[in-house]
C-alpha cells in the first residue's frame, strides 16, 4: 500500500485525499459502477476450475518473498495454468527471477493514484485480459488495490478479510487467530479454495554470468571460495534494529575458530558507515550485496554454505530458497518472521539484540553443519 494517503490527483478528484478511507471506498464504488460487480458469473464453477489468475503483490520485497511458495502452488494447480502479476517497479527483480510468473505489470508509487494517466493505463490493460481469479496478497489494502482487482474483470477475487471491501472482493478470508507466521497468512488464501501448497524448494532464475559475478566479488574481497563459506550479514533487521559492532566481531571471531570455515562479512548498504568502520580490526572486506537486485542477492545465498542473519531481505530469501540459515531475533518477532527447519535453519532469540548469546549462535551453527554432513 503506498505509505502517503493519497489516492487521487488532478483538481477534479483531489479532495479525496482529505476523507476517510471508508468515504473514499464509498465514492470509488459510485465511480468504478463496483455494485455492477456484485452479479457474479457462475461463481461456484470458477472456485474449482480456474486457469488465468492475476496476483497482486506486496509492496515491501521481503513480504513479497513471503508469497512466493503461494505463487508456486497457484502455477501447479492447473498443468495450464497462467499467472500474472502487479507489482511495484522496485520488486521488478523480484518478480522476473520467479520462473512460475507468466507476466507481470509494474507501477511506480509516484503514479499510483485514481485519475492518474498511468493508472488508468494499467486499468486499460487489465479490461483487454480474461482472468478467472484475482488474489490481492496484501493484508494491509488500499482502495485503489480493490479498483485493480474489480477492474481485472475476474469473477472470482479474493483478499484477505477487513474493512469494507465489498463489492471490489467477493471473498475475504480471515487466517486462524493460531497463525503467526506471514507466510502461511498468504498460503491461506489459495488454501482456502482447495490449492495444495507445499515447502518445496523454489526454483530461481539465475543467469550464470551473475554467479560468476559473485565469485568475483568475492575473489577481489579478498575471501578464499575455495573453502566452505558462512555469510555474516550485518544489515539491519525489518524493525530497523542492528547487531552492536563488538558483538559482530566477536562472533565473526568465534565463527572463524570454531567453523574451520570463510567468514564473509556482507550488508545491503543500509548499515552505518561508522559501524562498518568499526569492523576494521577483523582485517576483512564488508561486501555490499544490494537488495534492489535480488538475483544478485539470490546467487550470494546460494553460494554460501549457511548464513547468519538478522530478520531481513536475506535471511526470507534463504527461506524460500531452502539455503542454510541461523536466523537472529529480537523479542517477540520470530513468532511473525521466522521459520523452523530441523537441520536446515535456527532461530536465536533475546529481548534485546545486544544481549543476543554467541554461544546460542554457534550451538545453531554446529547443529546445521552436523546435519549436513549425516
Amino acid at each position: 500500500m503506498p505509505k502517503s494517503k493519497k489516492v487521487a490527483s488532478g483538481l477534479k478528484f483531489f479532495w479525496l485525499n482529505y476523507v476517510s478511507h471508508d468515504l473514499q471506498r464509498k465514492v470509488f464504488r459510485f465511480l468504478t459502477h463496483a455494485r455492477d460487480l456484485e452479479i457474479s458469473i457462475s461463481f461456484n464453477e470458477h472456485i474449482r476450475n480456474f486457469r488465468r489468475v492475476l496476483v497482486l503483490l506486496p509492496d515491501n520485497p521481503y513480504e513479497i518473498l513471503l508469497t512466493q511458495k503461494s505463487l508456486i502452488a497457484l502455477k501447479e494447480h492447473h498443468t495450464d495454468m497462467v499467472l500474472d502479476v502487479i507489482a511495484e517497479s522496485v520488486n521488478r527483480d523480484v518478480v522476473k527471477s520467479n520462473p512460475c510468473i507468466d507476466s507481470g505489470y509494474f507501477y511506480s508509487r509516484d503514479e499510483y493514484y485514481y485519475n492518474h494517466p498511468s493508472f488508468k493505463e494499467l486499468l486499460q490493460t487489465l479490461k483487454a485480459k480474461t482472468y478467472d481469479a484475482c488474489f490481492v496478497f496484501k493484508q494491509e489494502v488500499s482502495v485503489l488495490d480493490l479498483i485493480v482487482a474489480a477492474q481485472s474483470g475476474a469473477p472470482l477475487r479474493v483478499g484477505f478479510a477487513g474493512g469494507e471491501n465489498a463489492p471490489f472482493l467477493n471473498l475475504t478470508v480471515r487466517p486462524r487467530k493460531d497463525i503467526e507466521y506471514e507466510g502461511d497468512k498468504t498460503e491461506s488464501l489459495v488454501r482456502t479454495l482447495g490449492v495444495k501448497t507445499t515447502r518445496s524448494r523454489l526454483k530461481w532464475n539465475i543467469a550464470k554470468t551473475t554467479e560468476r559475478d559473485v565469485e568475483g566479488l568475492l575473489v577481489e574481497a579478498g575471501y578464499r571460495i575455495d573453502q566452505p563459506l558462512i555469510g555474516l550479514n550485518i544489515s539491519p533487521s525489518i524493525m530497523g534494529r542492528t547487531l552492536p559492532p563488538d558483538l559482530i566481531i566477536t562472533l565473526a571471531m568465534e565463527l572463524r575458530k570454531n567453523s574451520n570455515a570463510e567468514i564473509i562479512l556482507f550488508h545491503s548498504g543500509m548499515r552505518d558507515a561508522a559501524d562498518i568502520k568499526a569492523l576494521e580490526e577483523l582485517n576483512r572486506h564488508v561486501v555490499p550485496i544490494s537488495e534492489d537486485k535480488i538475483s544478485f542477492a539470490a546467487a550470494f545465498v546460494y553460494k554460501c554454505d549457511l548464513i547468519v542473519s538478522l530478520n531481513n531481505l536475506i535471511y526470507q530469501l534463504a527461506i524460500i530458497l531452502d539455503r542454510p540459515v541461523v536466523g537472529l531475533f529480537e523479542n517477540l518477532e520470530h513468532r511473525r518472521w521466522a521459520l523452523y527447519q530441523a537441520g536446515k535453519t535456527e532461530m536465536v532469540n533475546a529481548a534485546r539484540l545486544k544481549n543476543i548469546s554467541v554461544e546460542d549462535i554457534l550451538a545453531g551453527v554446529r547443529r546445521i553443519q552436523a546435519s549436513m554432513k549425516a
